[in-house]
């Protein structure tokens, strides 16, 4: 079977329960497969030992070379064999050159095991989340959480890397030496069998929790509940090596309040910098089917810090944040500007409502649509073109760029992209943009140049700088070829 998207789940079809993941152990599908399946499955090298004895050495010089070559060589097979996985995925399963596990739990998709990477689509195939883009969110938070608790004290992190490709995000990540056995906190089972078992552990998940500012609460929607600090479903293993591993970090931070959005609380959540700054920490099973304990106390918390976040922290953010627009990097770094203060993108609109200088507005604006294009062009990619060969996806590319630049018929700039505008970022438009005789690339002075700049910055896509310089110099007639 074919999903719309165009990856091909094979006998991952049939229908799922939604309250939750059967994790099977990583380390269960490493040794469980067939001798003629493993040897298809590439070097089967151990990421994880390496990476946990370089942590352990002395403070040196040698150490961290020793880890920046480590994540350099990890970074390196992820993105190589990450391609591959996402450039066949529309292929029946036989044709594929990296074939998913035929084993292990199904809920979360199809699974690829190459040169000792697991690998995992951040795909919305069950339908739980708003639509792809948002299931490419909770696979960015999934690597969100694990930084934040990469460095606190007695806990062990595999290694996470995201990879984007034509449209689609692959989470890849090493083999932990873990199975169900191992299991002494959180769940593995959407919340009915809720573990916190050993007091080792316990301490130090209520340490990291008190570092990172997340409540701790009560977990289990069904039989004992125990007291955790993260959402329920994190998984907390002794290892066979004896170190104390985290895994399942996705819903670490909890989430904003916008109920007009289905599902939100797996993908938009605070910033961790808001998180850890906010005057009292939140549960991160607010607003959640996980959040059954003390419901009332921790959605009401979750919900003052979402009004003190949009009417407090993000007018303050944008009345200072005309002082930074000289900079020359002001446009590259407004994404990191905007998260030192506590504030996901999401809400730039929100901060172009409350500033008062034009200048700030055109930026923003610039900013928002380009993320807007980004989101689209993924889109295309992911449900229109199914190719194996390169040259079918840059075509595509830039069919798609010449209908934005030339656009006859004046339809995306007056009605389409203000419609992705205003779902995407929280008032993004001003009362007089919104009618459909009010042309944001005409009217509302967008500038081409630096518009396709920017959208080549987040989209990895390259534009040969002669072209942008004609694009530069005059936008009517402008034609991108595929030599550009």
């Amino acid at each position: 079977m074919n999903y719309n998207g165009g990856v091909n789940f094979g006998q991952y079809t049939d229908e799922i329960p939604l309250d939750g993941e059967d994790q099977e152990s990583l380390a269960f599908i490493n040794n469980n497969l067939p001798v003629h399946d493993v040897q298809s499955r590439g070097y089967s090298f151990n990421w994880n030992d390496d990476f946990q004895n370089f942590l352990e050495l002395p403070e040196s010089e040698d150490k961290y070379e020793k880890l920046c070559s480590l994540c350099k060589n990890f970074l390196h097979i992820a993105v190589t064999y990450g391609k591959i996985i996402i450039s066949e995925a529309h292929l029946p399963i036989e044709n594929q050159t990296i074939k998913p596990i035929q084993v292990g739990g199904q809920a979360g998709g199809p699974k690829y095991l190459y040169h000792g990477v697991l690998f995992k689509f951040a795909f919305d195939w069950l339908k739980i989340y708003h639509d792809d883009a948002a299931a490419m969110k909770a696979g960015g938070n999934e690597l969100k959480g694990l930084m934040r608790y990469f460095g606190c004290e007695g806990i062990h992190v595999p290694l996470m890397a995201l990879v984007d490709h034509l449209g689609f995000r692959l989470v890849a990540m090493s083999l932990l030496p873990i199975s169900k056995q191992t299991l002494v906190y959180g769940s593995c089972d959407g919340g009915r069998c809720v573990y916190a078992s050993n007091e080792d552990f316990n301490e130090r998940m209520e340490l990291a929790g008190r570092k990172i500012n997340i409540k701790g609460h009560y977990c289990g929607i069904s039989g004992q509940a125990h007291y955790l600090y993260g959402p329920t479903d994190i998984e907390g293993h002794i290892g066979r090596d004896g170190k104390f591993y985290l895994l399942d970090f996705g819903r670490v931070f909890p989430p904003t309040y916008e109920p007009e959005i289905g599902n939100s609380f797996l993908f938009r959540q605070f910033r961790p910098e808001f998180v850890s700054s906010y005057y009292r920490p939140l549960s991160s099973d607010a607003l959640s089917p996980f959040g059954l304990h003390e419901r009332e106390v921790n959605d009401h918390e979750v919900k003052e810090a979402t009004e003190f976040l949009v009417n407090k922290r993000i007018p303050e953010f944008a009345l200072k944040l005309p002082e930074l627009i000289n900079n020359k990097k002001f446009d590259s770094s407004l994404t990191e500007i905007t998260h030192r203060a506590g504030i996901n993108v999401r809400f730039l609109g929100l901060v172009r409502k409350n500033t008062d200088d034009d200048e700030l507005k055109s930026r923003l604006l610039h900013e928002m649509i380009a993320r807007v294009i980004k989101n689209e062009l993924r889109l295309k990619l992911r449900t229109t073109t199914r190719s194996i060969v390169e040259d079918t996806y840059i075509k595509d590319t830039i069919h798609f760029f010449n209908s934005l630049i030339s656009d006859p018929s004046r339809t995306f700039w007056t009605s389409d992209v203000k419609t992705k505008l205003e779902t995407h970022f929280r008032n993004g438009l001003h009362i007089h943009e919104l009618p459909p005789d009010f042309d944001l690339l005409l009217d509302g002075n967008v500038d081409l140049y630096k518009l396709m700049k920017r959208v080549q910055h987040l989209t990895g896509v390259k534009i040969y700088k002669h072209s942008l310089k004609e694009l530069k110099k005059k936008t009517a007639g402008f034609h991108l070829l595929q030599s550009d």
